[in-house]
């Protein structure tokens, strides 16, 4: 499927998308326009699809935007994106799993105010940003991920508590950067992360 704009616009609950392996190829032409795209839907699935994204980024049109939606999957998911792939606001219960992101200027996945939700099995690799940047995500889980960026963090984690962070490779590439993992709180659980420099 290929698109100027949204391609797939989401406003019912329950819904599961699954590509069955097919690309969604989408030009980015203005504000709030994304490949898939979600405001206030539950229950919602998306597996299986390659995500190609060309053009300049704009305000709220990741590949994949969800907004004020809770108990999202997405599984199986490979994205080449401009900017941000995966921007997650204010979501709960999102499970994010065995995905592939290759992004230029901003994060791969880019989490604000999402809690109990969980990110497993992943590989982010960014050029110029941090691979995965997380905003006030309490209770939430980040294991057995591969994050990679060549000019900042692979994983930047702020105003986060409780945020259980375990048996992930985290690299830098700048020689700019002393370690590859940003974590302001104390009560974030930090274990068996490989972390790896210049």
């Amino acid at each position: 499927m290929s698109s100027l704009g949204t391609c797939f616009d989401i406003d019912h609950f329950l819904i599961t998308l699954d590509c069955q392996g097919h690309t969604i190829n989408y030009t980015i032409s203005d504000d709030g326009q994304g490949a898939v795209y979600l405001w206030y839907v539950d229950f919602f699935t998306l597996k299986n699809c390659k995500i190609n994204q060309k053009g300049v980024q704009h305000l709220n049109n990741e590949p994949i935007h969800v907004y004020e939606s809770d108990d999202i999957h997405i599984d199986n998911v490979t994205i080449d994106a401009v900017g941000t792939a995966i921007g997650l606001i204010e979501a709960h219960r999102a499970n994010v799993t065995n995905v592939n992101i290759t992004t230029e200027t901003k994060p791969a996945i880019d989490l604000t105010y999402v809690v109990n939700s969980s990110f497993t099995n992943n590989y982010l690799h960014t050029i110029s940003a941090d691979a995965m940047l997380v905003y006030d995500a309490d209770n939430s889980i980040i294991n057995d991920n591969i994050f990679i960026s060549d000019t900042r963090y692979g994983l930047s984690v702020s105003k986060t508590t409780n945020l259980s962070i375990t048996g992930n490779y985290l690299e830098t590439r700048s020689e700019n950067i002393d370690s590859p993992l940003r974590c302001d709180e104390e009560t974030n659980i930090l274990e068996d992360n490989v972390l790896i420099t210049p």
